[in-house]
């Protein structure tokens, strides 16, 4: 039996990262850490597209898997969650670097540390506006961390990664609240996170400069 294509895809893209480097031409392996020229507005589209499928797949993900035993507690969340939207994530970042199949794993790992670190932290108010946006903020810390520990090989100044996921995490929760839009519409309100996260951190990877490519030399004095 013929596989849909969509899968063959993703099983050729998980087999071919699994190939070791060294097993590529010398040109190919240049091409494979060299970020394209692509405009800032279609990484961000495409970042954000990603992003959004993820959350969508998440949806009948959890319908799919409650059929069989009903999840409960954060782990199962972070499953239904963090596994489509770290899946999409990687399959977009494939465009400009081989990044490793474990950032499709970084989103379930960065939800759990988050919460049994809230488990840990105690909050004035628990369901404040500024202490819920501090611990989004953190989850996306946590979460830009561990995908940063999968970018730095292939992308110079990739520090600044972790700082636009806390940014863009903790900015989407804050703007959601403050509006009040999970009152009024809660795809709105989803769409608005989405978004901002999207925007933040796809502006960060958009400049990137890969790995392979020279510094920038300082100007000569005349």
């Amino acid at each position: 039996m013929c596989a849909p294509g969509w899968l063959d895809g993703l099983l050729d893209a998980v087999a071919s990262e699994t190939l070791p480097m060294n097993s590529y031409p010398v040109d190919e392996r240049q091409a494979h850490v060299t970020s394209k020229s692509t405009p800032l507005w279609q990484t961000v589209f495409i970042w954000t597209a990603a992003n959004a499928l993820g959350i969508a797949a998440s949806m009948p993900l959890s319908a799919l898997i409650s059929l069989v035993k009903p999840l409960t507690g954060l782990a199962g969340s972070a499953v239904v969650i963090g596994i489509p939207v770290g899946l999409m994530q990687w399959l977009a970042l494939r465009r400009t670097a081989r990044v490793s199949p474990l950032w499709i794993f970084t989103v379930f790992f960065g939800l759990v540390a988050v919460g049994w670190l809230a488990g840990l932290i105690s909050f004035h108010d628990d369901e404040g506006i500024l202490e819920l946006s501090s611990l989004y903020a953190l989850a996306g810390l946590i979460i830009g961390l561990l995908q940063w520990s999968l970018l730095f090989r292939h992308f110079r100044r990739s520090f600044w990664y972790p700082l636009s996921s806390a940014l863009g995490l903790g900015l989407a929760l804050w703007a959601v609240l403050v509006t009040n839009l999970v009152s009024v519409n809660g795809s709105l309100a989803l769409a608005l996170g989405i978004l901002i996260y999207s925007v933040a951190t796809g502006v960060a990877l958009a400049h990137l400069p890969p790995a392979s490519s020279p510094e920038p030399a300082p100007d000569q004095p005349a």
